[in-house]
Formats: C-alpha cells, structure tokens, sequence
C-alpha cells in the first residue's frame, strides 16, 4: 500500500514536471511585445485625447487602476498607469498632479470605500488633487480573458474625455507579466513572496494503533523565490481520535491473588516543526502542482497507566517511577504534493497529500513493584492528508 501511494504521487508530480507557474516553459517575446504595445497605444490615444481637450500646462492626475486581484492583473495595471505617466512626462505637454497628495485623497473613506469607476467621484477627486482632468480605470477578469476600462474626466464639468475598452487573453498577461513587467513596471512581482498558510490535516500511523488517526491545525510560512521555488516552514499540531489502546494484558498470582493486568496507552497531542522546499508547476488554467520535501522535527506526548482490572483486589500496581505522562521525540522526514488553485491571487487554495517517515521508534517499558513488567514499542510513521487556505502578503 505505501509503495502505491508514493508511486502515484511521484506519477502525478513527473507528469506536469514540464510545466511552468505562470506560463509555459518557452518564453514569447513576441507575446509580451504585444501586451506592451497594446498598453503604449491606450497611454498614448488617452494623452492625444486630452490635448485635444485641454490647454497646454493643464494639470493631470494620474490614479491606481482599480480592480487588480490576481498577479497578473496587478502587474498589467501599474504598468498601464507607469507607462501613462512616463507618456506625459516624456511629451512635456501637461504637468501632473502631486502622486502623494493624489494617494492620500483616493484613501479618504467616501472615495476609498466606493471606487473611482462606478461611484463617478473621480472628477471630485482629481479637483481635490488641484488637476483639470483625471485618468482612471478598472481591470477585471472574465473566465481567460483580462478587460481593461481606461477613462479620463474633466474635473470642472464632469464630462468624459477619453473612453475606451480593450481585453488580454489571459494566459498572454500572464506571459507579459513574467517576461518584461518584472523588471520595468511591477514592483508588485519582485521576489521573494511572503504567503502564510492555515490547514487543517488528519495524520494516519502506518503501524501505531495505539494513535489512530490524528487530526490537528497548521500553520506555514512561504517564500517563493525566481517564481517556481517554495522555501516552507511549518509548524502542526495535533490530538489524536482513539481513546486508550491496550497493548498487553496478562494474569499474575501475588499474595494468594490473582491480577489482571492491564498496560494502556493514550495520546494526547503531536506537535512537529519542518524547513521544506517545493517546486511549482502548472497543471491547468488555476490549478498547479507542487511537490514537497521535507524535514524537521516531531514530539508526542501521551499518557499510560498499568491497571489492575481485578474488581476485589488490593491496590493498583504501578511503575517504579510512578509517572502517569511522558513524551518522545524524533527527527522525521517527509514528500506531499501540493494541489493549488489560483495560488497567485491574494487568497488561494490547497490539498495535500504524502507520507512523513519517522526515524526513531517510540517505546513503552515498565515494572511492577512486584517484578512483573511489559514493553511497547511501535512505528510513527504515517500518510497524512491537508487542506487550508494561503494569504499571499
């Protein structure tokens, strides 16, 4: 059964081990040139309609694109507004607003709080801003398709000064965005990235039935670097669902009187710490794959007990020490393979699966203030299984 199991999560992993995160593995510069040009020829059609509109020396203020949720899109849109004002800058026909005062008023809460683009408040802001027009816009995504709204208002009349539509296949922005706007427009995309991870996961011992199957929260720190690359750092804790596990039961003759003797263990919670590496790689649209590696360290703390189950008989035997709780712990390692979706929006998704290897084997050894005495000792190794959310900083 374990050897199944980790041929199918080899399988899976070395059958989209050719893929990339954010595109496929052969870079087009032709692509991103097209996205370029596409958001060159909207700064430059927006500037050519605000001249024909506006006297020379008129003020312009210049907002965030408003809309940005995934990656991809956050790039395209502060590239579209850098690129707008490296235009207007480089033309020298208009001057532009102050961006500090312009950001402290789109964070005033009517404003903030409504939007620019459907609240029609931003000729409200970009007279504020002391400008005579405002450009503005929304980005948004429809299924493989990224829409781009850019306008420009007069803040004296209220009236539209440029209006236009244009949409990106997806998967092209997401070319752009990883070829050229990493290094000129976004620096939104510089490495690393800081996600943290909460999951809940079940842990199944391979050969330990006093633990069954244990269930428990964790939490994980991200970094991913040059793209594809996963440094992981994790913390889990967990409690296990079995109750006391007998493990050795025997009769015993003391004094003239018989003794059951009963040697339980119970679990009461595993906590592990592991340093990881993954490698990202596209499987579909939204979903990606990332095999895991890892390290660390694993402590178990448990109760047991050596009970007298004789109803009429003299006190219960106990160990030499007369401790009831003990702990063990163990450096393990571990592989998962990871299922993301929509691992490059602010909120994503996984599940995970793999085996963790425990190399020490824990045991449980006793003696009666009689003599008598038992042992235990078992495997921790196990499958274990998760699911949680990434917040993505």
């Amino acid at each position: 059964m374990k050897v199944f199991f980790l041929l199918l999560l080899l399988t899976l992993t070395s059958t989209f081990a050719s893929q990339n995160i954010y595109a496929e593995d052969i870079t087009h510069p032709d692509i991103a040139g097209s996205v370029l040009n596409l958001l060159s020829n909207e700064a430059s059609a927006a500037e050519q309609a605000l001249r024909n509109n506006l006297k020379q020396n008129s003020v312009l203020a210049i907002a965030a694109i408003e809309g940005a949720v995934t990656r991809e899109e956050r790039n395209i849109a502060t590239a579209l507004r850098e690129i707008l004002r490296e235009k207007i800058q480089s033309a020298g026909y208009f001057k532009l607003a102050d961006e500090g005062l312009l950001e402290e008023i789109l964070d005033l809460p009517d404003i903030f709080d409504k939007g620019m683009f459907s609240s029609k408040l931003a000729p409200h802001a970009g007279a504020l801003a002391g400008a005579s027009a405002i450009i503005y816009g929304r980005i948004s995504r429809d299924k493989n398709i990224i829409a781009i709204a850019l306008r420009a208002d007069d803040t004296k009349t209220g009236s539209q000064l440029y209006n236009s539509d244009k949409t990106i296949p997806f998967l092209e922005a997401s070319e752009a965005s990883k070829q050229y706007l990493i290094e000129n427009y976004s620096p939104d995309y510089r490495t690393p990235y800081i996600r943290f991870s909460g999951s809940m996961s079940l842990f199944n011992y391979d050969k330990n039935p006093s633990a069954s199957n244990e269930y428990g929260l964790g939490l994980s720190l991200i970094c991913d670097v040059l793209m594809n690359h996963s440094i992981i750092a994790e913390f889990n804790i967990r409690s296990p669902f079995s109750g006391w596990y007998s493990y050795d039961s025997a009769l015993y003759e003391h004094n003239g009187s018989n003794y059951e003797i009963s040697s339980e263990i119970k679990n009461t919670y595993t906590s592990s710490f592991a340093i990881g590496y993954g490698y990202i790689i596209r499987a579909f649209t939204e979903f990606y794959f990332r095999p895991v590696v890892k390290g660390g360290y694993l402590s178990m703390s448990y109760n047991y007990r050596h009970m007298n189950t004789s109803l009429f008989a003299e006190p219960l035997p106990t160990d030499n020490s007369g401790k009831v709780s003990d702990s063990c712990a163990s450096p393990f390692a571990g592989f998962t393979v990871d299922l993301l979706y929509r691992y490059t929006s602010p909120v994503s998704w996984f599940f995970s699966a793999g085996y963790t290897w425990v190399f020490n084997v824990f045991n449980d050894s006793w003696i009666t203030k009689t003599g008598r005495g038992s042992s235990f000792n078992t495997e921790l190794s196990g499958y274990t299984i998760s699911a949680g959310a990434v917040l993505y900083l």
